[in-house]
């Protein structure tokens, strides 16, 4: 989400990121309005579902420490939630996540190319 920011952040009038931002919602929210600002994902389904899942990684870990790290900042051993994973559906649903910003990433590209090419005419 940092590196769609980065790139194409001008495209919905979205700044650049903090380098040590880790608010997952707060980056999503930023790709969300860049996204929008583009008619051919505007609207899309898949941006809800990669919402869901940013929503539900960011409920559980607002910090984005404790898929990271053992311990938080101040030492202390950083606990779960006791349930179970079901980590083939984690891998099938972030494939999918990772498939929804590959092919934003590619279109976001050919947009930008496309204004360059324009603006160089």
């Amino acid at each position: 989400m940092k590196w769609i920011i980065e790139l194409y952040g001008g495209l919905g009038n979205v700044e650049r990121e903090e380098r040590d931002q880790h608010d997952l919602l707060a980056l999503w929210r930023k790709c969300r309005t860049i996204f929008e600002s583009v008619p051919e994902l505007d609207g899309d389904e898949a941006l809800e579902a990669v919402e869901r899942v940013v929503k539900d990684f960011h409920d559980i870990d607002k910090n984005a420490t404790s898929f990271r790290y053992s311990k938080n900042q101040n030492g202390a051993m950083i606990t779960l939630p006791d349930k179970s994973i079901d980590l083939q559906n984690v891998r099938d649903i972030m494939e999918r996540v990772d498939n929804f910003f590959h092919e934003a990433y590619l279109l976001l590209s050919d947009i930008v190319l496309t204004q360059t090419e324009e603006g160089s005419s």
